[in-house]
């Protein structure tokens, strides 16, 4: 077979863009060019202007008046549906990445399907957000780029209820701040078999929580290390993933207290 040309794959993206809705009919089941016409409220001739389009490309083959994705269409489809999806969740969190500066470590992939809550209307949401998890959470891995004396507290308490077992890496300002107003915090922390707390000479430039509830893990991004702009949530697997390996980076190097 021979590869596309970039301006051949460029009019695939756009035919994807365009037809995309009826290659994802066709993968549910709408095989018939009748019941896509109704599926898509639209005309016979629209139909089969759509289907041919997507034959050409090689994306679908026809047959007794039924069409089937091939094995491109089908590659095709999952891709472009993973990318719109990301692309969706980007620009959903558009203003909430406005408060996070030099952060390249950020993978799209916490992007696709996220959940994201801002802080511009009600800015104490976010903050909300974070907390409910830390108290259903049966562990944490944090990265803590600012002091939230509530959250402290939580996190405080329901390690001395050996509720959770947390390990937290934070900036030296914020270990300089726990040291002068959460002394018990960090005592706590010290003494916990099932708690740690290191710190970090490296800048971080987002907050992030990766828990583990009942029935999953879960990431919460936050954005924001003054005033917090807002948070992501996503709960897929290579956003679990992503977040593992970025917090495992960012402990290698940090020094554990006690």
């Amino acid at each position: 077979m021979v590869p596309r040309a970039a301006d051949d794959t460029v009019g695939l993206v756009g035919l994807l863009a365009q037809r995309g809705d009826y290659l994802e009919s066709i993968a549910d089941g709408v095989t018939e060019k009748r019941a896509l016409v109704d599926a898509h409220d639209a005309s016979r001739s629209t139909v089969d202007r759509a289907v041919r389009q997507l034959a050409d490309a090689g994306l679908v083959d026809r047959t007794h008046g039924e069409v089937a994705l091939t094995t491109t269409g089908r590659l095709a489809l999952d891709a472009y549906t993973t990318f719109r999806n990301r692309v969706t969740g980007i620009d959903d969190a558009n203003d909430v990445l406005d408060g996070v500066d030099d952060a390249d470590d950020l993978d799209v992939r916490l992007f696709e399907n996220a959940t994201v809550v801002e802080a511009a209307h009600t800015p104490q949401k976010p903050m909300d957000e974070v907390a409910d998890v830390i108290r259903t959470a049966t562990e944490v891995r944090v990265l803590a780029p600012l002091v939230l004396p509530s959250h402290v507290e939580i996190y405080r308490d329901r390690v001395n209820e050996n509720a959770l077992a947390a390990d937290v890496v934070v900036t030296q300002a914020v270990l300089d701040e726990l040291v002068t107003n959460h002394q018990d915090t960090i005592e706590t922390f010290v003494g916990s078999d099932d708690a740690a707390l290191s710190f970090t000479n490296d800048d971080l430039p987002y907050g992030l929580v990766l828990a583990s509830l009942d029935d999953r893990d879960v990431v919460l991004v936050v954005c924001g290390t003054g005033p917090v702009a807002g948070v992501l949530r996503n709960d897929t697997p290579d956003a679990v993933a992503w977040a593992a390996d970025r917090f495992a980076s960012a402990r290698e190097t940090a020094t554990r207290l006690g």
